[in-house]
C-alpha cells in the first residue's frame, strides 16, 4: 500500500461475514480511514493479510506502507 500525500492511512479490516453487515457498522460509527470488507470462502484476505483474527485490530501505516503501530 502507497499513500499519496498522506503521512499516515487508518485501516479497518471487517470481519463481518456480510456486506451488508459490515456497512452498517462503518456507517453507523463514522469509521475513518480505509474500511475493508472482502469475503472469499468465508476469508478476508485483509485479516489474513494483517493476522487480525480478533476486534478490535488498529495499524498505523506509514506513507511507504510499513506498519509503524498496532
Amino acid at each position: 500500500m502507497r499513500l499519496k500525500d498522506k503521512p499516515f492511512e487508518l485501516l479497518n479490516v471487517s470481519l463481518d461475514h456480510t456486506k451488508d453487515e459490515a456497512e452498517t457498522v462503518i456507517n453507523a460509527m463514522k469509521m475513518p480511514g480505509v474500511n475493508t470488507w472482502q469475503s472469499v470462502e468465508g476469508r478476508n484476505p485483509a485479516a489474513d493479510l494483517y493476522n487480525v483474527y480478533k476486534l478490535p485490530a488498529w495499524f498505523l501505516i506509514d506513507a511507504q506502507g510499513v506498519i509503524r503501530a498496532r
